[in-house]
């Protein structure tokens, strides 16, 4: 498996990079598009709330659809899935975990 890593283009390990963070731009936009104004009331302002949250779910989806395609790609090489996949989409997700939690005390005061 070692060896087979040099036979993974260099674009898919870029594409893995950017699909990655694609993934993580979703996760922290999406929890950060409900705002409170100075009073603590959920802000009335649907229109930047509704683009944040296609920004971030197209992202999100594009990130994971591409992320999915090149694990079913490389299914046989569990060396780079871990590195270049995995690893860093569970990363991702604890880093969207921990933004979704600010968020929510945020809100809450």
């Amino acid at each position: 498996m070692l060896l087979s890593l040099e036979t993974i283009p260099r674009l898919h390990s870029i594409l893995a990079t950017i699909l990655t963070w694609l993934l993580l731009v979703g996760f922290v936009i999406i929890p950060g598009a409900f705002r409170t104004d100075a009073d603590g009331e959920m802000a009335r302002d649907l229109a930047a709330e509704v683009v944040f949250m296609v920004v971030g779910f197209s992202s999100m989806g594009v990130g994971i659809a591409g992320a999915v395609l090149l694990a079913v790609r490389w299914r046989r090489n569990h060396v780079w899935l871990i590195n270049k996949i995995y690893l860093p989409l569970v990363q991702s997700g604890l880093a969207g975990m921990v933004a979704a939690v600010v968020a929510i005390y945020r809100l809450q005061g």
